[in-house]
């Protein structure tokens, strides 16, 4: 089955998110070039880690295992995350997903830039 190899990588995109997330929440402070570059650099470096989880996961369930299949364990992981790096920039997603990492990020710089208010002030007197 195609799609059972890229399971690995869906279980942890969340966590992934999340890594990013607080990562470009702690970097809000750049100048507009700097959040440019960090938006694609963000978006490789998540891709990568996407990747190596994907390969991990093939790995472990030996997805892509034929007959008389001798992997060497580092490859099957590292030629995952670099066949997604690949596909990423030659394959033209990085038109497409670049601007919407950009927009991510945005949107969590605008987050982190906010007021915050304390629980239970709704305005109610």
């Amino acid at each position: 089955m195609v799609g059972k190899g890229i399971w690995g990588g869906v279980l942890v995109s969340p966590l992934i998110g999340i890594l990013v997330g607080l990562v470009a929440a702690r970097l809000r402070k750049l100048p507009a070039g700097g959040r440019v570059f960090f938006s694609l650099a963000a978006l490789y470096g998540a891709t990568y880690l996407f990747g190596l989880a994907v390969g991990l996961g093939d790995l472990v369930t030996g997805v892509n295992r034929g007959e008389g299949s001798h992997r060497i364990p580092s490859a099957v992981i590292l030629q995952s995350a670099v066949g997604f790096l690949w596909g990423l920039t030659f394959m033209g997603y990085i038109v497409v997903l670049w601007p919407l990492s950009y927009l991510n990020c945005w949107l969590i710089w605008k987050q982190a830039d906010a007021p915050s208010e304390p629980i239970g002030s709704g305005g109610n007197p």
